[in-house]
This record gives C-alpha cells, structure tokens and sequence, in this order.
C-alpha cells in the first residue's frame, strides 16, 4: 500500500483533531485529548467498540510531530484505512477508519465535502444489515461466551451497558452487583452515552435502585414529572431525572428464580423517547441472558482464582518439604528415623537434627493452626533452631531465643509446643519440653513416658523452662510424636489414644502410622501426624 501524505492544514490548527464515531444510527464527535489514543474492546481504552471482533487492545493514533498516524497493534482481526488493510497509515482528513468486523466507522477529522454531508458520507459506507438490534445483542452475547473466561465479566458487562444505552437512547447507564445477602449495592461498571466510563454513582436515583433491589421488579419511568408517584422522590428531584429504567437480574437454581444478584439501571435528565415498553422488553431480554453469562464468568474466575492459590500450595508444599528436608547426619553414636503425614498441602509440624560436635541436636514442634499461616511461623522456628544447633550453643539458650521472637512479634495468639534435645556421645539425654506431648523411652518392649513439659514458646515473655536430664542406655530409643497420631480418628469419632500408641511404639515409626492410617478406616486425618525415633547405639 502506498504512504499517504501527511495531515496538511489540520496539524497547524490551534485545537486537537477530532474523530466522528459512528454506531448504526448514533452518531458522536470525539476530541483526541491523549496520545496515544487507544482504541479497543477493553474498558480502559480512550475509544471502546464493544464487538467481539475488536481486540482488547486493538489499535492507537499518535501524535508523530506535524502528523497523526494510525498504528494497528497486531489485531486478530486487522484494520482498514479507507476500505484497504492499514498497520500504520499517516491520517488525512476524513480518513475512514474500520476496525475489525465490527459494524462501526470511526472518521478522523471530519470535513463535509461541499454539497454533502458527513451523515450521509457514513450512512454510504454502512453496510446494510438484516439483523434487529435484539439479534445484535443476541449475537455478542454469544460471542461474549466465547471470550477468555478470565475477562468475561468486564467484556458482558462492556457490551450490556453499551447496546441498552443504544436501545433505550439514556444518556447513562450503569451495573450494579449485590453483596450475597442483597442488601448492599457495588457499582460494577458505568458508562454514558458519550462513550465516558463514570466511577461515581452519588447522582443515580437510589431510591429506585433500593426498591428494585426489595421487591426484584422492573422499574420504567417515562417522565417522572407526569407521574405523581415519582416527581416527589428526593432522589429525583434532587439530580433531575426524567427517564429511569431499572431491571434487576436474577440467578436462577433449575427453573425456579432464586435471589437477586444485580441491576441494570438507565437514567436521563430529558424525557427520551428512545425509552419504550419495546426499548425495555429488548434490555430486560438482554439483561436476563446477560446475567447468565456474567454470573458464569464470575464462577469461571473464582475456579481460575482457586486453581492458581491450589497451584500456589502445590509450590509452598514442595519449598517446605525441601526446607523441612532432614539429611542423615554424620553421627556415629546414634541413629533416627522421622516421618509426617500432613493433612494439609502445607501444616506447622517440623523436625531437624543436626550433628555438631560430640552431639546430636534435634528439635521437633507442632505449630498452633494449620496451612500457611503455621508453616510461615513453622519455617522461621526451624531457622532458629538450626543457627543454635550448629554453634553448639545450649539446648535451653535456642528454647527461650524462640520463645523471644514469638512474643515480641505478637503474632496474634500464635504459638508452638515444642521439643528440643541433645543427645551427648555418652549416652546423655538433655530435654526443655515446651507444652508438647511427652516422649516415649523405649527398651526392650518397655515403654514408658519422660515425664516433664513447660509452658509453650510464644505465649509469655518471662516463661520459664524446665531442663531435663537423663542417661540412655545403648540400644534405648526416644520416640518423639504430634497430637496429630494420638488424636487420629476412627468413623465413629474415637481418638487413636495414648495406649494404642504406647501399645505398637516398640515397633518402630512405620509401623506405629500404618496402625494409625489402619485405626481411620479411610478417614481424613484432622491434623498432621509426625514421628521422630532417635536410637543411642553407644
């Protein structure tokens, strides 16, 4: 395609060019007042043609110098300049500019040749077509179906307010969504008949709106001053409105309409012709296949909202089990085994060991709640653990370092029982229990708990904590455990219990979990089940 010649006497006006946008019969005149000035299906654009043709961000006009020029963003459906493809075309006056399929002409600058005018020049480009405003709106609408999920909302909502200002000829139009109890109205989307997205609501007619929202009834209102039961409203009167339209959209369960969920209000401050019995019957068909469509698009974006936080738990899950990962330590005294069994993608039990010196230093908590909040608070107690661990510094010195962090960041009842050891070469067992459940000595088949347990850290700044000491004798193991294994429930509610655990516990970690999933009988567990067996060999 030939480069047309630049814009000539339009560029060195004192004013900015304008474009003539024309929309089957309506006709308006826009002043280029940015650059670029966007032209597209998204709301945000300068210029929003609502046709499923149109790209979201379909094309711009820019101001290169003495020239305007026209620039074609890659549309899927491309762009035409005078009847010919354009990507990038310098604008003349009274260039045509067509977008897509959509049955819209947009004129850059306008001027009338001598003899003929710019309605009837547009009317001559416009197709003619057998389709009834209602079948337009019919057909967007199914395209709308069409669109990308995650944009569906913004797109119906974009195409209803726009064709209902079309049919009933208001000078605004705006959506309305309620809250799930249906009191309380949220301004969705406004628009007027100048093509201006409105973000305020303070002028609409609210006591329209509030009726609407009770009774779930249509509301047309032709000339509110001919009509005595509305020309004393204060809303009314108050912001001058002459014409009021309002429709609300309802969900419906089967065949049967449940509650109200939106509404579709028009207003004008002139008596409109445009707004007839036939003008509403057209919106309120509209607007009750619209309310499907949107009411699906808001399903389909919590399902994407809910894939992407599942998928957002999949990758926490995979980083804690990596962080929480336990390699077997170089320890020559001793040996462990541990294993969890989460109920969640992410919970707040951890365990560690870590071989520093002539020990073996190992911790083991349950975190207070579950899912990311106890795994966040899970993480930074296994960080403090760890730095203590391989300094070698004393097991009670990290028990009250936790403790600290805890209270001072106030994490709004936030707390964690907690157990932290030392396992000397001699055979030494050094203990600080924090509010968790008491541990299992084993050897032989006798089994019995070490008896002692302090406050939880994170409760009180001046807790104290007890430190136990005791001697292991080789061969003695330490079973260490979650309420998560005590607390396994059968189908019938009944807990797993302290002596069914003490009753297997000499069999080892797998095996006391095989009886625990075993106990539940397919049931979900509510809490995450870990064990941590350590063995002094001497």
């Amino acid at each position: 395609m030939a480069t047309m010649t630049g814009f000539g006497g339009v560029a060195a006006a004192a004013d900015a060019p304008t474009i003539r946008v024309l929309r089957g019969t309506l006709v308006e005149e826009l002043k280029l007042d940015r650059f670029p000035y966007s032209i597209g299906r998204k709301p945000e654009n300068a210029l929003v043609i609502a046709d499923p043709s149109v790209s979201r961000e379909h094309a711009q006009i820019l101001h290169e110098g003495s020239s305007y020029v026209f620039v074609d963003l890659g549309s899927k459906h491309g762009s035409k300049v005078n009847g010919a493809k354009a990507d990038r075309v310098v604008l003349k006056p009274n260039d045509r500019i067509d977008l897509g399929l959509a049955q819209v002409h947009v004129i850059f600058s306008p001027q009338a040749a001598e003899g003929e005018s710019i309605i009837q020049r547009l009317s001559s480009w416009q197709e003619h077509s057998t389709y009834s405003d209602l079948e337009h709106l019919r057909e967007f609408l199914d395209a709308a179906r069409r669109l990308n999920l995650a944009s569906a909302v913004s797109e119906v909502l974009t195409i209803l307010v726009d064709f209902s200002l079309r049919v009933t000829k208001a000078e605004r139009a705006f959506f309305f969504k309620t809250n799930p109890g249906g009191s309380d109205l949220t301004l969705a989307y406004g628009r007027d008949s100048k093509g201006e997205i409105l973000t305020s609501a303070e002028t609409v007619s609210h006591s329209v709106l509030k009726d609407a929202a009770k009774s779930g009834s249509d509301f047309l209102i032709t000339d509110t001053q001919q009509e005595s039961n509305w020309s004393a409203r204060e809303s009314i009167v108050a912001h001058n409105l002459r014409s009021i339209l309002c429709i609300p959209l309802r969900r419906k369960v089967g065949a049967q309409e449940d509650n109200l969920w939106g509404l579709l209000y028009l207003d004008s401050h002139y008596r409109t012709k445009g707004l007839t019995n036939i003008s509403h019957d057209i919106v309120r068909a509209l607007a009750n296949d619209a309310a499907a469509l949107i009411e699906h698009a808001y399903l389909a974006e919590a399902e994407e909202m809910s894939r992407r936080e599942r998928q957002e738990m999949g990758i926490a899950a995979e980083i804690q089990k990596q962080l929480m990962s336990v390699t077997n330590p170089d320890c020559t005294f001793a040996t462990f085994k541990a294993r969890t069994i989460p109920c969640k993608s992410v919970g707040g039990d951890f365990y560690d060991i870590v071989a520093a010196g002539d020990s073996l230093y190992f911790v083991f908590a349950d975190v207070s709640g579950k899912g990311i909040s106890a795994a966040l608070l899970a993480s930074v107690l296994h960080g403090v653990a760890y730095s203590h661990f391989v300094q070698q510094r004393p097991v009670e010195e990290m028990v009250y370092a936790a403790n600290r962090l805890l209270c001072n960041k106030q994490l709004l009842g936030k707390y964690a029982t907690l157990l932290a050891g030392q396992l000397r070469s001699d055979g030494e067992l050094i203990i600080v229990n924090c509010g968790h459940l008491q541990p299992l000595r084993i050897q032989g088949d006798s089994v019995a708990a070490v008896e002692t347990s302090s406050l939880p850290v994170g409760l009180f700044l001046d807790a104290k904590y007890e430190v136990h000491k005791t001697k292991l004798e080789p061969g003695t193991r330490l079973l260490v455990f979650s309420d998560g294994v005590t607390e396994a429930e059968d189908p019938s509610g009944e807990f797993f219990g302290d002596e069914r655990l003490q009753c297997c516990a000499s069999k080892g970690v797998e095996a006391v979990l095989e009886e625990v999933v075993a106990f539940a009988h397919g049931q979900a567990l509510n809490d995450d089940c870990s064990m941590l067996e350590l063995q002094y060999i001497g």
